[in-house]
């Protein structure tokens, strides 16, 4: 097994300071990009009341003309047609503002996904060495209890596959530890065996 302190995995004094420098530069950004969210909501509501503002007389107008009875049939066209202007034009604004909005979304979602990222770099399982880790899985492979019984109950939670599964490290560990794979369990489990022939172990 390579020596723990060869692995590239452990992060330094350096690369640790680094790595939480540029968190702290991303979460700034975070903040930044709420600020331009709420502000873009805010640009929106003023767009909007400026254009009902705008269409607002001309509906009155044409509303109060249609009360008095004058030209109906032209003046409940006109009104219709001034309100479908209305319906469009605050469509457009919407839309316009949806767009920024979600470019905006987007970029704080991944901000929080690199946050994420540098994050599990520090994670404090990464300090845990290989003699450590070897152990650890050979007590969740093998464990003291009654193992065959729980096992065959269990089957997903003790295959080496699993743990194999978790990262490149684990995957490296686990595929060169031969005691991991010195038990054969045989099950006649119809769903083990189709979870198998489906490639999901």
């Amino acid at each position: 097994m390579a020596d723990p302190s060869q692995r590239a995995c452990l992060p330094t004094e350096a690369e640790t300071t680094a790595t939480l420098d540029r968190i702290s530069q991303l979460s700034t950004q975070i903040t930044q990009t709420d600020q331009e969210i709420s502000r873009e909501r805010r640009k929106e509501k003023r767009r909007l009341e400026e254009e009902h503002e705008y269409w607002a007389p001309l509906v009155l107008d044409l509303k109060r003309r249609l009360a008095i009875g004058t030209e109906n049939d032209g003046i409940r066209q006109e009104l219709k047609n001034v309100e479908e202007e209305e319906n469009e034009a605050r469509r457009k604004i919407r839309q316009e503002f949806k767009e920024r909005a979600d470019r905006l979304q987007e970029r704080k979602v991944q901000l929080e996904a690199n946050i994420r990222g540098l994050q599990s770099f520090l994670a404090p399982i990464r300090k845990v060495n290989e003699d450590i880790l070897l152990e650890i899985f050979r007590l969740v492979i093998r464990p003291d209890y009654n193992w065959l019984d729980e096992a065959l109950k269990n089957y997903d939670d003790h295959s080496p596959w699993n743990l194999a599964q978790i990262c490149s490290q684990w995957r490296e560990i686990v595929l060169s530890s031969p005691e991991l794979w010195s038990g054969i369990m045989v099950t006649s489990d119809l769903d083990v065996i189709s979870r198998r022939r489906g490639g999901k172990e």
